[in-house]
């Protein structure tokens, strides 16, 4: 093989070795200006399947340089091949990540100002806002319901979700009262509805209180009546299985969320994987046009009861947000 030097011993085959120096100049003064690239370089020192270069003379250096470069551009195209094949091969089988398209769901948040979209007309359920429980002012302390949301038809068809946003879980007497008031409102209009659902961001932390305030509202709402709460996506990985433990006997479900505001939380595969771990009938929440890798299926989980997809007005920008540890 050639090496920089002034000098350079090489040899025939079945030849001993000797001088050269008239046979072949040093390397950085005939062979630099004949640049064949990284690829040849790796290709002379590592591969050991090119012949060694007992061709070298000032008769025949170039027809000699020609099969090197020639050799070396039919192993680059080579390389590159099994190199393509290769990043082929992992995007196949890698995850796929693609929009939530709403129209192939069949359950959806209707939140306050989203338009009713034609997805709807064939939903199965709908969760629908019906307003913001807020903690009362310094001088209020009475904790207030701030009216949202929009109206369903009479006689619809979907099973029905009565969604309130709590900022507080220390209600006043009333707040019960005005929630029990509406539910059965709306079922005499003929509206099928399943209960309620509390959309409250209990940190981990704090789940032994939330445990509580749910086990004393399960008490005092009806029987016919199902309870329904929302969750944290980090509780998949943050929360002991005691602590969801405690949640699941007074509910009926839990939605997981994995979004943030109205956007795709954007690491939230690494929390999704701890929700096959879960001992309670549950749903994952995806943001509509948000992005979901779907291979991921938790059909293995004998809990796991579907997607709710929040639906937002069009042209709505999806951007990627970091979660908040």
């Amino acid at each position: 093989m050639l090496r920089a030097g002034e000098q350079q011993h090489v040899r025939w085959a079945s030849s001993r070795c000797r001088n050269t120096a008239k046979m072949v100049f040093a390397t950085q003064t005939r062979l630099s200006p004949h640049h064949m690239g990284p690829s040849a370089k790796i290709l002379l020192v590592i591969n050991s399947s090119i012949k060694p270069v007992s061709c070298l003379s000032t008769a025949n250096l170039r027809p000699c340089r020609l099969n090197l470069i020639n050799n070396v551009f039919r192993r680059d195209v080579s390389l590159l091949r099994k190199g393509f094949l290769f990043a082929m091969s992992l995007w196949l089988s890698g995850p796929t990540f693609a929009n939530v398209v709403a129209a192939q769901y069949r359950e959806f948040w209707l939140w306050g100002g989203v338009t009713p979209q034609t997805v709807l007309a064939k939903a199965r359920t709908i969760y629908v806002l019906q307003g913001e429980i807020q903690a009362g002012a310094k001088n209020m302390p009475a904790s207030t319901i701030i009216s949202q949301g929009v109206p369903i038809p009479d006689a619809s068809p979907s099973n029905i979700w009565l969604v309130y946003r709590v900022d507080t879980l220390r209600w006043s007497p009333h707040i019960l009262h005005l929630i029990l008031e509406r539910l059965y409102r709306w079922r005499a209009r003929g509206i099928r509805t399943l209960g309620i659902q509390i959309d409250f961001d209990a940190h981990t932390q704090h789940l032994r209180n939330y445990a509580s305030f749910l086990h004393t509202l399960r008490a005092e709402l009806p029987k016919d009546c199902q309870l329904s709460i929302t969750g944290l996506l980090d509780w998949s990985t943050t929360a002991t299985a005691e602590d969801i433990n405690h949640l699941s006997r007074d509910i009926n479900e839990l939605v997981v969320q994995t979004y943030q505001g109205r956007h795709t939380i954007p690491d939230y595969a690494r929390y999704v994987a701890g929700l096959q771990h879960l001992r309670v009938p549950f749903k994952v929440g995806l943001i509509q046009n948000g992005k979901w890798d779907d291979t991921i299926s938790f059909t293995s989980n004998p809990w796991f009861r579907g997607e709710v997809i929040f639906l937002q007005n069009p042209h709505t920008p999806i951007n990627f947000v970091s979660y908040p540890k």
